[in-house]
Parts: C-alpha cells; structure tokens; sequence
C-alpha cells in the first residue's frame, strides 16, 4: 500500500511532490526512490520529520506503529494521511483524537471506499431520500487468498499480521472498512455487534485460540434501529470481492465488485473469473481520489471527509466485534461522547 501511495502523490496528483519516503527497511525505500525518482530516503521516520520542505506526511505501517508516529508527525507540525486501522486500542486512539483536534492540523484516515465512484453514488442516493427509511445495510470483503493458485492448506502466517497485539487481528485490519461502510451509507453509529468468527483456512502461528480469524460474520444494531451484517473471508479462491446493499422502505441501493457480466463462474483456474485480482485493481480511483481530497483539505484549510473520529469509531467497533468473537455474546460499542 506504501507503494500504491507513493506513485499517486508522485505522479498522479497535480497538488502533491513526493519529497522523501521513509522505511526502517532501506532498500523498499530505495527500491521506491529508483521507481519514482526520489532522491531523499531515511531509515529512521523521525529523520523525515524533521525535513523543513515537507508540510504532510502519509503514515502507511503496520498497526503497532502507528500511535507513536503519529503523535511525533503531529508534534513535528505535519498534516497526516493515516491508513487504517488508527490504533490498537481506544486508549491510544482517544489520545489521538485529542491530539489531532488541539493541533489544528488536517488528519485523514484511508477509508478509500468513501472515494470509490460506486460507493458515492449509493451515498447519493440513499442520502437523497431513494431508499426512504434505511432497514438493512450489509457491508461484505472477500480477500484474495494469499498465493495463486490456491496453497495447501493450512496456510501458514507468521508476523505482525497474525499476531494480534501487533496487527489486532484481520477484524481490525480487514474488516474496518466495512465497520466504515456501514456508518457511512446508514448515516448513524453501530451500539452493538455479535461475531461469529474462525479461522479455517490460515494458521495464525503467533496467536492463540480465539484471537484471530480468516472468517467472521458480524451481525449489527444502528442507532437509527435498523439492523447491518458485516461478512468477512480472506481465503477467496476467485478474486477481490467487495460489495455492499442498503435496503430500504422504499428501494435498496447495491454495491458490486465491477463484474462485467451478470453470469458469474466463481472458479479460481476460469477463464470466466471477472472479479479484480487485487485491490489496487478494484479502487485503484478511490486511492488516487482520497489522497487528492486530502492533499486539497490541507492547500485549502478545509475539514477532511474522513476524520480521526471516524478512524476512532470504526476501531471500537472492530475491537467489540472481536471481544464477541472470543466471549460469544453480544458486545455493546464503546462509542464517543
């Protein structure tokens, strides 16, 4: 995802010069700077924060990094583009809520399906009154499976990713954007959730029982009383798959994938297989649209469209989700004053 950033600031938007890139790998960072022409890399990110010239940094790291970075990129006076999750915990994301709002800096969290052409105009809609009375949202992430063709199985992961007190589990890294989502289309905030979840395909070597999944169905409460369902599988043998529904009293509005045809063959060796094969594929126009939108908050003095609270919110809700997961039972969702 650094790289996908990297190459839209540099070359993509009129508003932004890629200045420096950072990695505490050198030759990713180098291997950028050879691609994109960037002539000042940094092993250390403090380095970069340091640089005069740079007015806004795009933090793009695992989870357990990001509360430090970026409380030092705010103390260093940086506007801040911020992938999800925000944090590991709502400790560390309150404080970055209240150290955003004291800075008067602009932060973005990368909820690219916000930008997404296809998103938007069901927001459209539904905002202009086509659903009537929202009844039902759904909000669904088919991961492309890890490998192609499909592994032996299990799959083993190793790392940050699979172990939760660094990556906090794929409900945070994952299945955030649909928490997201749903808050968006259903214009309201999600008070409670039950999970069902497993890991069936994966073996998360660095986590316990219970603490992490590649399959997880969390059913929601609105505060507007409607209901919502989140479905999320990261073993999906046939493409990238990422839909949404919102259903209404008067019409629904859907989201899909992009397939081109209405006859779908769902078979990972088809010729016939019409989904996208990453999501740099899928919304390769909402990346570049919300590094545009912030890059144009920053020039302008303008408020983000998807703020720290947002980024706050959609992690209480991935940390309820997964506390139902281990406990078996309804969560209600530590949302803010």
């Amino acid at each position: 995802m650094g790289h996908v950033h990297a190459e839209n600031l540099a070359n993509n938007i009129l508003e932004t010069e890629l200045y420096a890139v950072a990695d505490v790998n050198t030759s990713a960072a180098q291997e950028v700077s050879n691609k994109l022409g960037v002539t000042r890399i940094f092993g250390d990110y403090r380095e970069l924060l340091e640089v005069k010239e740079i007015d806004a940094v795009a933090i793009v790291v695992p989870t357990f990094w990001k509360h430090q970075i970026i409380l030092d990129a705010l103390e260093s006076g940086k506007h801040i583009f911020c992938e999800k999750p925000l944090a590991l915990s709502l400790e560390q994301a309150d404080k970055i809520v209240a150290e955003v709002e004291n800075s008067g800096l602009k932060f973005q969290v990368g909820y690219m399906r916000r930008f997404d052409n296809s998103h938007l105009r069901a927001k459209t809609a539904i905002d202009g009154g086509a659903v009537g009375k929202i009844m039902y949202v759904i909000s669904r992430s088919r991961e492309l499976l890890i490998g192609r063709p499909a592994p032996t199985l299990p799959v083993h992961i190793k790392g940050w990713f699979a172990d939760p007190k660094l990556g906090g589990s794929s409900l945070l890294d994952i299945t955030s954007h649909d928490f997201d989502v749903v808050r968006w289309l259903g214009d309201c905030e999600i008070v409670r959730v039950y999970t069902e979840a497993a890991a069936l395909a994966y073996d998360y070597e660095d986590a316990g029982p219970m603490e992490n999944f590649d399959n997880a169905i969390i059913t929601l409460k609105l505060s507007n009383g409607a209901i919502g369902y989140v479905d999320m599988c990261i073993y999906n043998v046939y493409g990238y798959d990422v839909s949404a529904e919102v259903l209404g009293t008067k019409g629904a509005v859907t989201v899909s994938s992009g397939e081109r045809t209405s006859a779908r063959v769902l078979r990972n060796e088809s010729i016939e297989n019409e989904f996208p094969n990453s999501s740099e594929m899928r919304f390769g126009q909402a990346y570049r649209d919300e590094l545009i939108e912030f890059a144009r908050s920053v020039i302008n003095g303008r408020t983000t469209r998807v703020s720290a609270r947002d980024g706050r919110a959609a992690l209480a809700i991935a940390l309820a989700a997964r506390q139902s997961a281990k406990e078996s039972r309804p969560i209600d969702v530590k949302n803010s004053p």
